[in-house]
């Protein structure tokens, strides 16, 4: 359990001269937990105003014990041993998760997070024949709101489900297995990622073809 004398050096909000403990947890509104040997989420619960959580590089295998976080917009959990995005649903001013690094093979459980403007969920640990997969439900519920999305180096080969992310700005597909102008295709033009200014895709099969800075440059 995250005690309250760690997260009292975790945070730069400082304690009010005769402030009592609870009021002091439920004013902070950013605490930085990282790279604590944390096994487990828990014993944040009096932090209602919390908005911003950075527990990345950490020892964590479940997302739990968040339901009192309403306020949270910023979550940051890269590199942990997370196998499953759970225990979101309650977190709908969320803006930014960052979740790469983890155990994950699946993006699901995003379905209530209709806010979410940028999602990272690059390099999970993978088998080196398996694919990380996309949830239809998680892809269109954040469909009008996503902004930027890093997928780097997870084995994906097809990329035709990221069509319905409208409003797409950013999209990082680096070191995939990408291979076909065809695929990129799928996700360029006006009934796709319209408004998608910034595309990586270094490292795929693909960009060693002639001509395939052209081929984006035209769609």
């Amino acid at each position: 359990k995250v005690s309250v004398d760690l997260i009292g050096r975790c945070t730069t909000q400082r304690k009010r001269k005769g402030e009592d403990e609870n009021a002091f947890l439920k004013r902070l509104t950013h605490i930085n937990l990282s790279d604590k040997k944390i096994e487990k989420i828990d014993g944040l619960e009096h932090c209602t105003s919390l908005q911003c959580l950075y527990l990345y590089e950490n020892k964590i295998k479940r997302i739990e014990n968040l339901s009192f976080a309403l306020n949270l917009t910023h979550l940051y959990l890269q590199d942990n041993f997370i196998s499953r995005i759970e225990n979101v649903g309650m977190l709908r001013n969320l803006r930014k998760l960052f979740i790469g690094g983890n155990e994950l093979t699946e993006i699901s459980g995003l379905a209530s997070c209709n806010y979410l403007e940028e999602l990272h969920c690059q390099a999970q640990r993978l088998p080196t024949d398996q694919c990380l997969t996309f949830e239809t439900a998680t892809l269109h519920a954040v469909s009008g709101s996503l902004q930027v999305f890093n997928i780097q180096k997870n084995n994906i080969s097809q990329v035709s489900q990221f069509r319905v992310l409208r409003s797409l700005q950013r999209l990082d597909m680096s070191w995939n297995h990408i291979s076909s102008f065809e695929e990129v295709g799928t996700i360029l033009g006006n009934s796709a990622c319209c408004e998608l200014t910034t595309l990586e895709m270094k490292g795929n099969p693909v960009t060693k073809q002639h001509k395939f800075r052209d081929f984006v440059t035209l769609m």
